[in-house]
């Protein structure tokens, strides 16, 4: 740093300098040094008058406060001089110096006083990567004290530099020339003037290690996340500058790998940091910065930084005993029986520590949340390289869950809240059972939880209580769903539902849905009761009317209409499990019609037409595990339902059939940063099989209870239930006795998603589809799977109550050669609402 009087720093200003330390470190080491025999006659007699000399800003009246003098009072040298060193501190002058004089009876002060220049003014020039409200922030976060209209004390414009030096640092200007200027505008104010060469970025060109034997280099380097080698990717995610805070993270991280392995002696030296030029020479060797802004020939001026990190890896140790220190309520024995590595293993620490973890939670499932939880490692027997781990547990006092109460919550009931807690007043405080209520809760979709801070918690330590106060607003209840598209098949269609998920704030839904199109008509009435009589026991009921008419193969015409209800009882069970069992009863009314040309078994033009009338009575039992964290935008959780449905029988109807399914979800976040990314998988398999016989001839399965498949919730591309069996040689439709295509009696389908959860509602999803029906001869084989994939935009809309569906889909193994009229239905644009699954 350059200090300048009118552009120097002169010989005047270095002398008082000198002479301001050598003040300061007299008052400081030898407060009371002896005194001239002459000074020392003057001790204890009566000040007559005090002079100040050098006095530009402070008033005399102020200067006899901050010193504690007055005329009159006795000289007391101590006194004054330990006034004079609490002045100081106040950084408000750069020398002092104090002589006496007799006079008369008594005695004179003079102090001469060098008061420190106010700063005027402070101006930077040169910043553009940094901004001035960075250096705002930094001096801040330092409490570097430059404030404008202040005394300037130069050891804090020293602070001040180092401070803008780091930020250039952290974004890769690791040869940025912070310069700063101190210029005289009167007899008491100076301006300082900070100019900044922020030469060329000079980012990383490669991570080394030396010393390294156990683990190679790419391994280690793998463990660095936040510090990369320049490429593409890692420009993009900022992860190749230079910045030692982070490297140091990163070098925990390398220090963890190490440990697990029981090599807990790892030692990473000090990074030695390279600059290497285009041809790969080293340009800086560490002792001088070079000229930042030198090409060394290479027309772009690209620098680059080799990071060498030395490594010493020690010997790996092995783990002798676990033992415990102060734990009286949980036994040793239970205790140790969560780590996982019995005696005889390798020192690993991240068993170590994962027990640890365990054991902390089950201090804080137990009541005592103030326990506190270490681990020491012990050299029991260092020649052989064997070390105990001792556990010193402070079990402190037992606390119980207090008073409970909801805020936020203006139409949902507190009883319909309380419901779902699995932590009651007045049980032992479990912390688990908190996390799993607010999951349960979350889980309603109705009350939405505080995302940053979902629970106040009070301590109550006279009484060993905890108070909960659980925080959220109310979500919209009522869901608004409309869809629609359009295909050359089915033309204009439209849908709209509307449902009240939390009716009269008691948790019941209350729903009323309506299709209408050009080939369907949908109505549905349901309600449905999640706790009848405040038990964890559901009843729903469902009235349905549903028309379908629409075309399947060119010239094949299908119309259904079917009326009935469905009535079902539930029963939920521990945390996320629960059982039902739902009856069924429909009256249904087919029609099939197909015109016939080119065939040269039937004659041209011939009008086949098939009406059935029939009653469907059907019983299903469903076992769910739903863990999910939401219905509509999940981040993490698993879902498995398997049903079982039986028709007919002692039932009743014309439908006989056996009809298992399987459906597994799974859904985990894989990165938080720079946004986060949610993978999601979708495993969902259907068996149906008829049974019994009508006049001597085996029952076969009607037309639509066969398996088909396409859509948005299943295959996305493909048309409503255009996927059915076909020849797996030649991918010709595999039509029925009556030449209408054929579902299969089994189903197999998988989905997979990536989410980028984008700002605000956004969710950008690229998914895979594979799946495909078969029939009862044919054998299950992945070449005749059909393969989708596409991209999906998912807008989440409150007044709907579910995201909408923007998905655009590639067919990955369309059949070839097949005719016009047999080719697959498919679109690859389509627009809904709703969730995959």
């Amino acid at each position: 740093m350059r200090m300048a009087n009118g552009g120097r720093f002169d010989l005047a200003t270095k002398a008082r300098a000198m002479v301001a330390l050598a003040v300061m470190l007299l008052y400081t080491v030898l407060p009371l040094a002896p005194l001239p025999l002459a000074a020392q006659d003057l001790i204890g007699r009566e000040i007559l008058a005090i002079e100040y000399r050098g006095l530009r800003t402070l008033a005399e009246d102020s200067m006899n406060y901050y010193l504690g003098l007055e005329v009159g009072q006795r000289y007391e040298p101590q006194r004054l001089n330990e006034a004079i060193r609490e002045f100081w501190g106040r950084g408000m002058i750069d020398d002092v110096t104090v002589s006496v004089e007799p006079q008369d009876s008594g005695m004179k002060l003079v102090i001469e006083i060098l008061e420190r220049p106010l700063l005027r003014s402070i101006d930077y020039q040169g910043l553009d990567k940094v901004k001035r409200s960075d250096v705002a922030d930094a001096t801040d976060k330092e409490r570097i004290e430059v404030y404008e209209g202040l005394p300037l004390d130069r050891g804090e414009l020293v602070r001040l530099q180092k401070a803008i030096e780091a930020l250039y640092a952290e974004r890769g200007y690791r040869f940025a020339i912070v310069d700063v200027d101190i210029e005289w505008v009167s007899d008491s104010e100076q301006r300082v003037v900070v100019t900044v060469d922020e030469g060329n970025k000079v980012k990383i060109g490669q991570v080394a290690f030396e010393g390294n034997e156990v683990f190679s280099t790419s391994k280690l380097r793998g463990q660095m996340k936040k510090t990369k080698k320049s490429n593409l990717i890692t420009r993009i995610r900022k992860r190749d500058v230079y910045n030692p805070a982070t490297v140091e993270e990163d070098l925990e991280a390398v220090r963890d790998l190490y440990r697990s392995f029981g090599y807990k002696d790892v030692e990473l030296g000090e990074p030695e940091i390279e600059v290497i030029g285009p041809g790969g020479q080293v340009v800086d060797g560490g002792g001088t910065s070079p000229d930042p802004q030198a090409d060394d020939g290479d027309p772009r001026g690209r620098r680059r930084l080799r990071i060498i990190i030395p490594v010493e890896e020690g010997p790996r140790w092995k783990l002798g005993e676990i033992r415990f220190e102060g734990n009286e309520v949980l036994e040793s024995d239970l205790l140790r029986s969560v780590f996982e590595q019995p005696k005889g293993g390798w020192l690993r620490s991240d068993v170590i520590e994962a027990g640890v973890e365990k054991i902390k939670e089950f201090y804080n499932n137990t009541g005592y949340i103030f326990a506190d939880v270490r681990q020491e490692v012990v050299e029991s027997a260092p020649e052989e390289l064997v070390a105990d781990v001792l556990i010193k547990v402070a079990e402190r006092d037992q606390f119980r869950a207090g008073r409970i109460e909801f805020q936020g919550n203006s139409r949902t009931r507190d009883r319909v809240l309380r419901r779902e807690l699995r932590l009651q007043e007045g049980m032992v405080f479990n912390s688990a059972a908190l996390r799993n209520s607010l999951l349960k809760i979350n889980q309603l979709e109705y009350f939405k939880l505080e995302e940053n801070a979902p629970v106040d918690i009070d301590t109550k330590t006279e009484s060993n209580t905890v108070d909960l106060v659980i925080k959220g607003d109310e979500a919209e209840r009522t869901e608004l769903q409309f869809g629609g598209g359009y295909s050359e098949l089915d033309g204009f269609f439209g849908q709209a539902s509307v449902r009240t998920r939390n009716f009269l704030g008691r948790g019941e839904t209350l729903g009323v849905s309506l299709q209408s199109g050009r080939f369907r008509d949908l109505f549905d009435l349901s309600y449905f009761v999640p706790w009848l009589f405040d038990k964890p026991q559901s009843v729903g009921v469902q009235l349905f009317n549903r028309d379908l008419d629409f075309d399947l193969l060119v010239d094949q015409t299908y119309i259904r209409k079917e009326t009935g209800a469905v009535l079902t009882y539930g029963r939920s069970f521990k945390l996320f499990q629960s059982t039902s069992v739902a009856y069924t009863n429909s009256e249904l009314e087919d029609f099939r019609a197909q015109r016939f040309f080119f065939d040269p078994d039937v004659p041209e033009g011939t009008l086949i037409e098939q009406e059935f009338a029939f009653r469907k009575s059907s019983l299903t039992f469903q076992y769910r595990y739903d863990s999910h964290d939401s219905r509509l935008e999940p981040t993490r959780g698993k879902r498995l339902v398997t049903s079982l449905e039986y028709a007919g029988g002692p039932l009743g109807g014309e439908n006989y059939f056996v009809r298992p399914r399987l459906q597994l979800s799974y859904t985990r976040p894989v990165a938080r940063r720079p946004l986060l990314n949610v993978f999601r998988a979708n495993l969902d398999l259907g068996y149906i099989e008829s049974f019994g016989s009508e006049d001597g001839a085996p029952r076969e399965l009607f037309f639509l209870d066969r398996f088909y498949l396409g859509g948005e919730n299943s295959l996305r591309g493909f048309n409503f239930r255009s996927v059915w069996v076909r020849d797996p040689q030649t991918g010709r439709t595999v039509a029925d006795d009556d030449g209408f295509p054929q579902g299969g009696n089994r189903s197999f389908q998988i989905n997979l998603e990536h989410h980028f959860v984008l700002d605000g509602p956004f969710r950008l999803l690229v998914f895979a589809d594979a799946g495909n029906v078969f029939g009862k001869d044919q054998s299950f084989d992945l070449d005749t799977l059909r393969y989708v994939a596409g991209l999906e935009l998912r807008i989440n809309v409150p007044l709907f109550g579910a995201p909408l569906r923007f998905i655009w889909s590639n067919l990955l193994n369309p059949y070839d050669d097949l005719p016009l009229n047999d080719r697959e239905r498919f679109e690859s644009f389509d627009f809904s609402i709703g969730v995959s699954f």
